[in-house]
């Protein structure tokens, strides 16, 4: 399953955010699939999708990141 492969990808970088770009280049997955997987993600706790930095190509576009908790 691509979300969970995605989902574990996130969770070893709490600190950091990617853009779906940048997670199809680097999990070597379609960019339909990041949407899909992205989508999918979205009901899981502490997941968050929002408009940021890309942490690997530092543009401004809609990010993917989990959210430690505190």
């Amino acid at each position: 399953m691509v979300e969970a492969f995605m989902g574990n990808f996130l969770r070893a970088r709490p600190e950091r955010a990617f853009c779906h770009i940048c997670l199809s280049k680097m999990l070597d997955i379609t960019f339909q699939d990041a949407l899909s997987a992205i989508e999918r993600l979205g009901g899981v706790e502490s997941f968050n999708v929002s408009a940021g930095e890309c942490s690997n190509c530092e543009q401004h576009r809609v990010v993917a990141r989990f959210i430690p908790s505190s």
